[in-house]
């Protein structure tokens, strides 16, 4: 049901941030007209607006063209943040001993890693002898105009900078990488699990320093914007978690893992009904 009853948005006082994929976005990974037309209209009359997704900021911007976001994005599951124009402001790089060992279990798997780079420039690396489906969806992102792609003869070369580490492949084939990282120790890293918004039926495993996360950044953004900021957020995944723990405010929608229904304050209609969005115009309607 559509949330009502509810205090109008305090416009100095509250940060909004959402999830992406799941959450905010469609069933088909899109801005559905309604919500794009709400976001409009809270962002112009001054609503504290920005998101948290597993996505590049690459991919968030493509999204929101048209909407205009003005504060920074937590991008790559919160191992990267980046102002609304796009510099980077802070990153968390898989540190180079943790890299050896992770380069090592790969190929043993006989697969070949994305590699996200936050340097001098951002990048996307992939391997000249990539798998058919990296190569399938490395056409997608080519014919989106994603800038950062650069392929690569050697992708193991790549030693610095890296903020994600990316398996791409079946369902199947993830699990059972994800069964060998989980037992490999690691303690200085996060692995996140999930279906690949662009392909049906292809997952993706990616790999983030343990510093980083959803809601460390957080924080960090609720610093640099206001101590005092009363953040609430929106989530749907296991991904959310840390960001559920960090805000004050916790929304899950309809079609969310059940941990974080048992987390949320509150419940909302799913992405497929835009219940983000809803919940945001009662607020901006004071009803």
């Amino acid at each position: 049901m559509i949330i009502m009853n509810v205090e109008p948005v305090d416009f100095a006082r509250e940060l909004y941030i959402s999830d992406l994929d799941g959450t905010l976005l469609s069933p088909q990974s899109e801005i559905s007209p309604y919500t794009r037309g709400v976001l409009i209209e809270a962002l112009q009359k001054g609503l504290q607006f920005s998101v948290a997704s597993a996505r590049s900021y690459f991919s968030i911007r493509q999204l929101f063209q048209g909407i205009p976001l003005n504060l920074p994005v937590i991008a790559n599951n919160g191992a990267v943040l980046f102002s609304a124009e796009g510099v980077c402001l802070f990153r968390f790089c898989i540190k180079d001993e943790t890299l050896e060992k992770l380069y090592t279990l790969i190929k043993a798997l006989e697969l070949t890693p994305l590699l996200s780079v936050e340097d001098d420039q951002s990048v996307l690396y992939y391997a000249s002898d990539c798998s058919p489906n990296i190569a399938r969806y490395m056409k997608i992102k080519q014919a989106s105009g994603d800038p950062r792609l650069t392929e690569i003869s050697d992708v193991y070369a790549i030693k610095k900078g890296i903020i994600t580490l990316t398996l791409l492949d079946d369902e199947a084939t993830m699990g059972r990488a994800f069964e060998v990282f989980q037992s490999a120790g690691f303690t200085n890293l996060n692995f996140y699990r999930m279906p690949l918004p662009d392909i049906d039926g292809l997952y993706t495993l990616t790999v983030i320093s343990a510093e980083a996360d959803k809601g460390k950044t957080l924080g960090r953004l609720r610093k640099h914007l206001n101590g005092d900021l009363h953040i609430t957020v929106f989530g749907d995944h296991l991904n959310d978690l840390t960001l559920f723990e960090e805000a004050d405010t916790k929304i899950a929608v309809a079609n969310a893992e059940e941990t974080l229904k048992l987390m949320a304050d509150l419940c909302i209609l799913s992405n497929e009904e835009d219940g983000v969005a809803h919940y945001i115009k009662a607020r901006l309607d004071g009803r």
